[in-house]
């Protein structure tokens, strides 16, 4: 199936975060199975991941059916976070290697996480994680 039109959506709403545009951060793909959305995801990480020097978008996707934890989206997160760094997605003004979550409730103002935001903000990237969730249908 064609897919440009959800491309397109899909980064104009990065880039609508990007821009402050949009207080939104989250987004859903569904359709039932068999649709494309993994295919989908695939593209839009190619597209992103395409322009390695000086790429906006960080796209990191896992799924759920992989979860061993309860805690499975703060670990997914810490690892899209980790990972990000590791590819240096953004500039880096220390030597910390690995990024540690210690409160999920406050995740976004802990320091080292807040300075991480404000340094995407200022360079105009977009850090995303996708989370593939299957629901079975109720049909």
């Amino acid at each position: 199936m064609g897919r440009k039109q959800s491309i397109k959506e899909v980064f104009s709403f990065f880039e609508a975060v990007i821009g402050g545009k949009t207080d939104t951060r989250l987004f859903a793909i569904k359709a039932p199975s068999g649709m494309g959305k993994s295919s989908l995801i695939s593209k839009v990480s190619a597209i992103a991941n395409r322009a390695k020097k000086n790429r906006k978008y960080f796209i990191y996707s896992v799924d759920v059916r992989t979860a061993m934890s309860q805690r499975y989206a703060e670990f997914a997160l810490r690892a899209c976070l980790n990972s990000a760094q590791k590819e240096n997605f953004r500039k880096l003004d220390d030597d910390r290697k690995d990024i540690e979550l210690s409160s999920i409730e406050k995740i976004f103002e802990e320091g080292y996480i807040s300075k991480m935001l404000d340094d995407l903000k200022i360079e105009e990237k977009c850090i995303v994680l996708i989370i593939k969730i299957t629901v079975k249908s109720t049909n």
